[in-house]
């Protein structure tokens, strides 16, 4: 048979229940979890980060009390906000996708000899579409010009030699009047398009032909001779 239990031992064995019963009492009391890192007694109260939803927010992502769109540093810089208006242009503004200065660099003398030693209009589609947008673009004009009809007079050249005669109408529709190149620009353009009577009128209005530059004057001579023939005069043809 096993040995029984010496009556002395009982005390000791009610004293070591009590201890157990005591320290498990004060494990609870400190809420205390062996697999919480933050709650160990060992290694002392450690200060919990708080969770992503808690964290506070900063400047930078807080929305503008303004309600606009315009992006500002951090800091009291109401006055050094930077808006689209008050940065330099660096496309032009009708929608072409072409440089602003484009012709930076070039004269309207340089540009007209350069397009004298090229073929017009390009044999390539896709040349010959962005010969199209470099042309009707509205760009600043080439340096050089003493005004804005120069340029106009040399894209409407241009436009007529690459048989654009449509967009050169567009073009001459804000032209100003009483320009003689212009006149005879456009009464060209007219009788390409079939306007004969209209493009006799210009041509009459336009200005004497002494005042065209040289190219243009064989193009007022033969314009003359036409409308003199349309109008039945053959004497005035011939003189033409």
């Amino acid at each position: 048979m096993g040995k029984r239990p010496q009556l002395a031992d009982v005390p000791a064995l009610i004293g070591a229940l009590l201890s157990f019963w005591l320290f498990a009492g004060a494990a609870r009391a400190q809420d205390w979890s062996p697999f919480d890192p933050f709650k160990n007694p060992a290694r002392g109260q450690q200060k919990q980060q708080p969770q992503a939803s808690e964290q506070p927010r900063s400047r930078a992502t807080e929305p503008a009390a303004n309600g606009d769109d315009i992006i500002r540093p951090l800091g009291d810089s109401g006055a050094s906000a930077v808006e689209r208006g008050d940065l330099t242009p660096v496309m032009t503004a009708d929608g072409s996708g072409l440089p602003y200065e484009l012709w930076r660099g070039l004269d309207v003398a340089s540009l007209s000899r350069l397009i004298a030693e090229i073929d017009i209009p390009p044999r390539s589609p896709a040349l010959h579409r962005l010969w199209l947008r470099l042309i009707t673009s509205n760009m600043t004009p080439p340096d050089g010009g003493v005004t804005d009809q120069q340029f106009l007079a040399l894209r409407l050249e241009i436009l007529y030699r690459s048989g654009l005669l449509e967009d050169a109408a567009k073009a001459l529709a804000s032209a100003p009047a009483g320009d003689p190149t212009l006149a005879i620009l456009a009464a060209r353009n007219e009788i390409g398009l079939g306007a004969q009577d209209r493009a006799c009128e210009t041509a009459r209005t336009g200005g004497a032909p002494a005042q065209l530059p040289k190219p243009l004057q064989a193009d007022a001579a033969l314009i003359s001779g036409f409308c003199a023939a349309v109008a039945g005069d053959a004497p005035g043809a011939g003189l033409a």
